[in-house]
C-alpha cells in the first residue's frame, strides 16, 4: 500500500499495487498479470475490513494516491498500462502507461465515476486532493499529448509535471 486517506469518522482508505494474491481481510484478491491495483477500507473502530477491490490487466498497473470527498467517498489515483476496466468498460493506454482518477463509494466500495488521462507518452497521476465542492486537484507528470480533461498542456522537457484542477462537474459527466 502507498495511498492512504481518512474520513471524518476515522475509516481508512488504501490502495496501492500488488502481485499474486493478496488477503486484504475480506475475499483474496488475485492479480490478472504483473502487477495490480488493490483499494481497501477498513473501519475506524477495530480497524475491521469494509471492502476491498482489485483492478488491473496485462502488465503494470498501481494506485499511489487517495482523497476522500465531503461525502466519504474516495478518489484513488495512478496509472496502468494496457487495459484496465473499473467497472464501467475497459479503459486502453494510449501509450506505455496512461493516469486515471477513480471514485469510490465509501461504505461499500461501489463505483462512483472513473476517468482516463493520457497521450502519447508515459502518463501517471501522483497525487490527489478533494476540495470542500467535490473538486478534484491532481498532481501528475506526463509526456506528448497529455489530455487532461480536454486541456491538452505544451510538453517543455521529456517529462513535465501538472497540477491541475477538475471540478466536480466534469467528474461526474460519463466517464470518456
Amino acid at each position: 500500500g502507498c495511498g492512504l486517506a481518512l474520513d471524518a469518522a476515522g475509516n481508512a482508505f488504501v490502495g496501492g499495487w500488488f502481485q499474486g494474491t493478496l488477503d486484504a481481510g475480506g475475499e483474496p484478491l488475485v492479480a490478472v498479470d504483473h502487477s495490480d491495483v488493490w483499494l481497501a477500507s477498513f473501519d475506524a473502530a477495530a480497524g475491521a475490513h469494509r471492502w476491498s477491490r482489485a483492478f488491473g490487466g496485462p502488465s503494470v498497473d498501481s494506485s499511489c494516491a487517495a482523497a476522500v470527498t465531503r461525502d466519504g467517498d474516495v478518489v484513488f489515483g495512478g496509472f496502468f498500462n494496457n487495459t484496465i476496466d473499473f467497472g464501467g468498460g475497459p479503459f486502453t493506454a494510449v501509450a506505455p502507461s496512461d493516469g486515471y482518477l477513480v471514485r469510490r463509494a465509501g461504505a461499500d466500495g461501489a463505483g462512483v465515476w472513473a476517468h482516463r488521462l493520457g497521450g502519447a507518452g508515459g502518463d501517471h497521476v501522483s497525487d490527489v486532493a478533494v476540495d470542500d465542492g467535490d473538486a478534484v486537484l491532481v498532481a501528475a507528470d506526463f509526456s506528448q499529448g497529455f489530455d487532461f480533461f480536454g486541456a491538452i498542456p505544451a510538453v517543455v522537457g521529456a517529462s513535465d509535471g501538472l497540477v491541475g484542477h477538475v471540478p466536480a462537474r466534469l467528474l461526474d459527466a460519463a466517464a470518456p
